[in-house]
């Protein structure tokens, strides 16, 4: 399994006003600085490598696998789970035939489900997977995931948890604070997200 970023988010996640103001900073002096805070936790949260195994903003990917699973039509068998929760859309499914040709399967001969976390593609009732060639990335699935485009649209503990990250590597510079223990994500942070983690696929 592959899985390559098509299309980054653009909308504002934490701005820096609300960052500042919930640091309680009234100057310019580390307007960059905590730019790049904000940006560092969103990023240790959001996409391929967050922590979190989520899409938070609305963003563009692409899955390559080296075959559909489960030829037999059952649609258990047959699940594609689709990662970066939530799943808005998918866009296309592609594959190379037998011959080497690309291949795109109509909309109407599969199933997306997008009310299950994370949420999963299946052949529609009556259909199967095609036979795709056997090579490695023989099938992509273009698909779309996140809460949204707004910051709106993300769950406020997770937007919290991001401002309450980039306080406290604000007020803690350094890596190690002398008389503390170290914490990438305050406690508090970690409350806040735990409940939204995905564990496993």
């Amino acid at each position: 399994m592959h899985l390559q970023s098509v299309t980054a988010p653009t909308g504002e996640l934490i701005s820096l006003a609300e960052a500042k103001a919930s640091s309680r900073v009234d100057h310019e002096t580390d307007n960059a600085l905590i730019t790049r805070l904000i940006a560092a936790a969103i990023a240790h949260l959001d996409g391929k490598n967050g922590t979190l195994n989520r899409a938070l903003l609305t963003q563009q990917w692409a899955l390559s696998l080296d075959g559909f699973p489960g030829q037999s039509g059952y649609h258990d068998a047959c699940r594609i789970t689709l990662p970066l929760p939530p799943l808005q859309s998918i866009q296309s499914i592609g594959y190379v035939d037998s011959d080497g040709a690309n291949q795109t399967i109509a909309a109407e001969d599969y199933q997306l489900v997008t009310s299950a976390e994370p949420g999963y593609v299946v052949p529609a009732y009556g259909k199967s997977w095609p036979l795709a060639r056997s090579q490695p990335e023989a099938v992509t699935i273009s698909f779309t995931a996140g809460y949204g485009d707004a910051a709106a649209n993300v769950p406020e503990p997770i937007r919290h948890a991001i401002l309450l990250m980039v306080g406290a590597w604000y007020e803690h510079r350094e890596e190690m604070v002398i008389g503390q223990t170290p914490n990438l994500i305050p406690l508090g942070a970690r409350a806040l997200l735990d409940p939204f983690k995905i564990w496993s696929l």
